[in-house]
Order: structure tokens, then C-alpha cells, then sequence
């Protein structure tokens, strides 16, 4: 389906004074669904008394036309005057990215100029997960390693494709009431298109915030998993370790017995739990 931008320039708009307020009236802008996805990718260990080893992937596509012309972004759509944002999103999945099973959320709106050299623009993002680690995505994207390490209010971002390494950091403070780093975020400096540098910000503070109070890190396992792959799931979100008892403890309730096993794990094969309905 041909896709409609609605064009802007400054001449479009205009500020009117209501009240004590000066309000900016625009006539057209963009408005896009931009869709941050996630998966685990997990590398296989030939001693199976030594775990899998679990790296955050996000999936990214090359585009193919102004602006920002061969660089990476996330996927995204512009919105139609028919849809909802919800509807938008859901199309952006199944036409840029093709995953079937799939967790997905409203994240955060962004709008300003700096969004999109072309003029004013507003991208709502959503967050979205997956646990399928074969399935086939469309052939323009690929899935990234995202590798995250930060110093002081500097977040630095390496995303690691087969054959593409780039890099973005971002400034952020930490909220005093959230604990999340989003408080005047901004880029500092990026290799992907757009703010979508700041978008995957967003989405990565989002999870390590609703990893403490929700089952959404479950979203990343498949329907029967072992304690130990859940603990990996929530340190590798959270970029910390964590104490194995305190972490059964808190889950306890989350979780019951699937009545099967994980096979080829040795002698002592560990209980496999699915979530609690």
C-alpha cells in the first residue's frame, strides 16, 4: 500500500496568542509508528554444564531512500488517516518486519524539528518483543547485538550486525522517582538515522523498569524455560547479577511446574516452569 508523508514547511504554520500562552498552529506534518523490537539471541555451549550464552538483539532496517539514505533505523510506517496508532503499529510489524509472535506496548511520543530533517514530525514508538529466534524477518532488515555500557549520565550503544558495527551515545539523567535514566535525554551522537538512537534508549529503560513489577521479561522465553534461563533474562535486561534465592523468591509466584524437563542437560535435568495463568 503507497504510503502518504504529509508534507510540512515553516510557511505552514503560524503562532497564536491564547491567553498568556503562544500556541504553534500547524496546518501539515508527518506523524509515524516506529517500532523498537527486542530478542535473545542465545549461543549454544558445547558443554552442557555450562548455560547458553544470552545477547539482547534489536532489529533494524536499511533504508533506502532520503533522508538518511543507506543508514539504519528502526522500522517504522507513517500513519493513515484511518488507523489508530495501535492499528499502525501492528502493520508496521507485519509489513517491515514480518514476526507473527510478538509482545507489543505504546513507548513514548517524540515531536520536534530534530526528528526529521524534512520539517515537523511526530514519531510515536512502541516496544515490542519476541521469543521466536529462527524465524524468518524481512530480507531489508537484520537483527543487531545491542551492547550497552554507561559512564556517569553517558549511555553508549554498540549495535553489532554480521557485517556492521555502529555506534550512538546518549545524555541522561536518572529520574529521582522512577530510577529511570530519561530525564533530559538527548542524543549526543549516532549512526543510525533519525533519534532512533534515543527511541531504543526509551525502550531499554522501559524494560529494565518493568522487569521489577511485571512478567514482561517472560515475553523473551519460550511457553517452558528453566529458573536459571529466567535469571538470565532479568540480569542481562537489568546489566546487573543477581542473587540466585532472592531471585526464585521474588518469581515464586509467577511461575508453576510445566511436568517436563530440559532435555540434553546431563545427569540432573532442571525442571522446566511455565508462566502461572
Amino acid at each position: 500500500m503507497l504510503q502518504k508523508r504529509y508534507s510540512y514547511s515553516k510557511r505552514d504554520s503560524v503562532v497564536e496568542q491564547i491567553g498568556e500562552n503562544k500556541i504553534l498552529m500547524v496546518k501539515e506534518f508527518s506523524i509515524s509508528v516506529d517500532v523498537v523490537l527486542f530478542r535473545l539471541k542465545e549461543e549454544e555451549s558445547q558443554n552442557y554444564r555450562k548455560n547458553t550464552k544470552k545477547v539482547l538483539q534489536v532489529f533494524l532496517v536499511k533504508r533506502s531512500k532520503e533522508p538518511y539514505v543507506d543508514m539504519w533505523a528502526i522500522p517504522g510506517i507513517y500513519l493513515q488517516p484511518n488507523q489508530n496508532l495501535s492499528q499502525c503499529a501492528l502493520e508496521c510489524v507485519d509489513r517491515k518486519i514480518g514476526a507473527k509472535d510478538f509482545y507489543i506496548e505504546q513507548l513514548y511520543t517524540f515531536g520536534n524539528e530534530q526528528n526529521d530533517p524534512r520539517g515537523m514530525a511526530i514519531s510515536s514508538s512502541f516496544l515490542a518483543i519476541t521469543n521466536k529466534y529462527n524465524e524468518k524477518l524481512k530480507e531489508q532488515g537484520a537483527w543487531f547485538d545491542l551492547i550497552s555500557t554507561h559512564t556517569g549520565d553517558i549511555y553508549n550503544y554498540n549495535f553489532i550486525g554480521r557485517e556492521t558495527v555502529l555506534k550512538a551515545s546518549v545524555k541522561a539523567s536518572k529520574s529521582p522517582t522512577t530510577n529511570s535514566a530519561l530525564q533530559d535525554a538527548k542524543v549526543v551522537n549516532s549512526q543510525l538515522a533519525f533519534n532512533h538512537s534515543l527511541i531504543i534508549h526509551y525502550a531499554l529503560e522501559r524494560l529494565k523498569n518493568k522487569v521489577e513489577y511485571t512478567n514482561i521479561g517472560f515475553w523473551f522465553l519460550p511457553p517452558a524455560f528453566t529458573l536459571t534461563a529466567v535469571q538470565e533474562v532479568y540480569q542481562l535486561i537489568l546489566n546487573k547479577p543477581l542473587l540466585t534465592a532472592n531471585f526464585r523468591r521474588k518469581i515464586a509466584t509467577q511461575v508453576v511446574d510445566a511436568g517436563q524437563v530440559k532435555s540434553g542437560a546431563g545427569h540432573r535435568m532442571p525442571k522446566l516452569y511455565k508462566i502461572k495463568n
